[in-house]
């Protein structure tokens, strides 16, 4: 943590992000109110840039020419959308 503290992991798993998006080794800790992404974890598991805009965050797959709105801008976070 940034802060020197440590918080508990309770599970390791899988979360979807789109129709064929997976992103692997997500760590669920329960004292969290919102769950983090590493950015840098997502561009290299899926080989994608992430582009931040104002109003949202979008991953763009360079080998399938796709983008995907990942998430829109609220309260200052980038807040995700669940896999569709």
């Amino acid at each position: 943590m940034p802060n020197g503290e440590k918080a508990q992991i309770l599970h390791v798993g899988s979360t979807f992000l789109g129709p064929s998006i997976t992103l692997k080794d997500i760590l669920y800790t329960p004292e969290f109110q919102f769950n983090l992404l590493s950015i840098s974890k997502l561009t290299k598991q899926l080989s994608a840039n992430v582009i931040f805009t104002p109003e949202c965050c979008i991953l763009r797959d360079q080998a399938k020419k796709k983008e995907v709105i990942l998430g829109e801008e609220n309260k200052g976070l980038r807040c995700m959308k669940r896999g569709e």
